[in-house]
């Protein structure tokens, strides 16, 4: 219905000028078929669809790619002088600690999109 309306309007507006009220009740009648032709029109000549909804990416192929690629790295491994300045109070042990599996869990747990 909703795609229905926005054909109407978008006819309605190129009218400009010429729109009256007869010009209104007309179109609002022939909309239906001039969607349907619009369609066939589409489908014939390979037009892809616009969506209509918008969908919730998933976010588990990524983040388990992540981890994959970090753990390839060996980042999770200890490496006898390896810091950072910026992280000079974080103890190594929570590195040497980690679990791919919980990390993906709490990674997916706390990123929101």
């Amino acid at each position: 219905m909703e795609h229905m309306n926005r054909a109407c309007k978008d006819i309605l507006s190129r009218m400009g000028p010429n729109m009256t009220e007869k010009t209104i009740t007309r179109t609002r009648r022939c909309i239906g078929s001039i969607t349907k032709v619009t369609q066939t029109f589409d489908r014939e000549t390979n037009v892809t669809p616009l969506l209509s909804s918008h969908y919730a990416a998933s976010t588990d192929k990524d983040l388990t790619t992540i981890v994959e690629e970090l753990t390839k790295m060996k980042t999770f491994k200890y490496h006898k002088g390896r810091s950072h300045r910026s992280f000079s109070a974080i103890s190594n042990k929570v590195y040497m600690k980690s679990n791919t599996d919980e990390l993906i869990t709490w990674m997916q747990s706390h990123v929101q999109l």
